[in-house]
């Protein structure tokens, strides 16, 4: 009985193995007829010229430009594979200083697919090192070389209809490392933005990081976008991140003629480490806010330098949280960024025209960022080694909030010297009292402070400034 058993095992195994094999071959022979795995593509650009290809076939001609390396990603049609777009622009076509200028005559086609385009490639395939465009290194401030302008037409022949930089319908798409200036707008104020991320299903996770957006090559004066210099429209785009962490990740976006950023109805979005409206201490403010986010939520703006936007006709701010019509903006985070010199406040809670500074007991009110409470200061000593800052906060009944604290000059009021923050928690009667002890600041100078609710993630006003007195 076990010499059968055995003996039967084995001839059945040897017909599964068999079989099985057969099955497998059949299964392999199908995958190979009806399988066509995506291939990440790379096109190289080598020309500043503006041709493009009348039959795209996912393939760049000996002479790529941008157009075409464009319209020959568009072609590859595989989604959701990141193409990329590198650059070797002869030097030829360059300046003395290397920086080669894309001018296109009309509108880009859009990117209807993952896409990565790099500027920072420029000069890469070079042994020499002096044409090589390169990212920022610095902690505050930027030394980034740029050398891949893309710039609207010199001559604007149809202000009937303006036309932006970079329009994107597809995530992931990152672009870096490009001077993009000199977009039109239309007579009726449409286009005219650098970067444009759209209301398109699947538009989500976009990256811009590295460029200089409406400025020279150089980032030392305005060439100005006449639209946004970046905006995120729509529900369908979220999840977006302006700038990032590391200091090669940071935009100037700057010079602009409407919102250094705006964020419109788009959620989940961050803007991170960017210098929006200067470089340093240079104004080169964008004509409106620096950053309007419009009927949006549950953003993150944090670590900018964002100074010198708005101008005397506009009057705006450095960030705006904006409700517009029916959706009413709320979670947006705004911290530890330096915020300065702009026209108006350095956030505003704008509630369809009426501003946010009331301050109102328990603060039930509803409106931007729920018109957040900001802090009261009663008094800021500097005892000549650190600064002891006392004050209260009025809002919600037992929640946790995160206060932070920033230096201005004398006589100014927004938030442009980040100095730290505290955990606080209201009791019952929505009341909490702090008594800081900090860095030194100066007599004279003034402390100001926000106010964010840990659970809602909304962020306040700055607060009234209170002067530094030296302790007697």
């Amino acid at each position: 009985m076990r010499t059968n058993f055995v003996g039967t095992m084995r001839i059945g195994r040897a017909k599964a193995l068999v079989f099985g094999a057969a099955v497998m071959a059949a299964l392999w022979f199908g995958l190979l007829i009806t399988a066509k795995p995506a291939h990440a593509a790379t096109f190289t650009v080598n020309s500043i010229a503006d041709t493009g290809d009348a039959t795209p076939d996912g393939t760049c001609s000996s002479t790529c430009t941008l157009r075409e390396a464009m319209q020959e990603a568009s072609a590859n049609n595989n989604a959701p594979t990141v193409d990329v777009i590198n650059f070797n622009i002869p030097a030829a076509q360059c300046d003395a200083q290397g920086v080669c200028t894309i001018s296109p005559a009309t509108e880009l086609p859009d990117i209807d697919g993952p896409l990565t385009i790099d500027g920072y490639t420029q000069g890469d395939s070079t042994a020499a090192t002096t044409d090589d465009a390169k990212e920022n290194t610095l902690t505050f401030g930027t030394n980034a070389v740029l050398k891949i302008v893309l710039s609207g037409p010199s001559t604007f022949s149809d202000p009937n209809n303006g036309f932006d930089g970079f329009d994107v319908e597809a995530g992931p798409t990152t672009i870096r490392g490009l001077v993009i200036n000199n977009f039109k707008s239309s007579t009726s104020g449409s286009g005219g933005q650098a970067i444009g991320f759209f209301n398109v299903d699947g538009n989500i996770n976009n990256v811009v990081e590295g460029n200089f957006i409406g400025t020279n090559a150089t980032g030392t004066a305005v060439v100005e976008n006449e639209g946004d210099g970046v905006i995120i429209n729509g529900p369908a785009s979220t999840g977006n991140t302006i700038g990032g962490s590391t200091p090669a990740a940071r935009n100037l976006i700057a010079g602009n003629g409407e919102q250094g950023v705006e964020i419109s109805a788009s959620d989940a979005n961050t803007v991170q480490g960017n210098l929006i409206g200067t470089k340093g201490t240079t104004d080169l403010g964008n004509t409106q806010d620096g950053i309007r986010m419009t009927s949006s939520s549950n953003n993150l703006v944090t670590d900018n330098v964002i100074a010198f936007n708005g101008d005397a006709t506009h009057n705006d701010n450095g960030v705006e949280v904006l409700k517009s019509g029916t959706g009413t903006p709320v979670g947006n985070r705004i911290l530890s960024n330096s915020i300065f010199s702009n026209q108006a406040l350095g956030i505003d809670l704008n509630n369809s025209g009426s501003g946010g500074r009331e301050q109102d007991p328990k603060d039930p009110d509803t409106g931007p960022n729920n018109l957040q409470n900001f802090p009261v200061i009663t008094s800021a000593t500097s005892s000549g080694t650190a600064t002891t800052i006392k004050g209260t906060l009025d809002s919600k009944p037992r929640k946790s909030f995160t206060i932070q604290f920033f230096s201005n000059p004398a006589g100014t009021d927004e938030g442009k010297t980040y100095l730290g923050q505290v955990p606080v928690k209201t009791n019952r009667q929505g009341k909490v009292s702090f008594n800081v002890l900090g860095p030194e600041v100066p007599a004279g100078n003034e402390i100001t402070t926000t106010a964010t609710n840990v659970s809602t993630g909304d962020t306040s006003e700055f607060s009234d400034e209170v002067a530094v007195v030296a302790a007697s």
